[in-house]
Formats: structure tokens, sequence, C-alpha cells
């Protein structure tokens, strides 16, 4: 094997570390972008108390989680509701 026939294949192997490196770093910050976009939402559900400390605008959906007594719901007309 000549010289430049060992630094063309050097040339090739450093070629195909950098693709590599380069498709890892992308699949790294697509997911780090998709996660930070997500944070909120990959909660199944909020407690009452998760969505009244985080003052989520009206007209926000998400879900609610928790226990409601027994005869406690109270419709209010439209679309409030109360309950215990």
């Amino acid at each position: 094997m000549s010289v430049s026939d060992v630094s063309s294949m050097i040339a090739r192997k450093r070629r195909r570390v950098a693709f590599g490196a380069k498709q890892f770093l992308g699949a790294v910050c697509a997911t780090a972008l998709a996660l930070a976009e997500l944070r909120d939402n990959i909660l199944y559900f909020w407690s009452p108390s998760d969505a009244y400390a985080k003052h989520v605008a009206p007209g926000t959906a998400f879900r609610v989680g928790g226990l409601v007594e027994r005869r406690s719901v109270r419709h209010f007309g439209g679309t409030r509701i109360g309950f215990t």
C-alpha cells in the first residue's frame, strides 16, 4: 500500500465518523426539542391544585384527575362546574 492509499482511507474514515457524529447530534437535538415542547403535556392528567397553581388560561384543554365527593357536583350554567 502506498502513502496516498493510506491517507485516502483515513480521510474516508474521518468523513464517515463525522457523518455519524452529525447524525447523532441531530437526533439528540430533535429529541430535546420535542421533549421541551411536550413538557406540560407529558403528564396524563393534572391535579386540581396543579391546574390552579399554573394559572391555566381560559379555553386551554387539559385533563384533571382526582376524586370527587358524591353529590358534590354543581352546574352553574354553560361550562362552569363546581365540585368538592
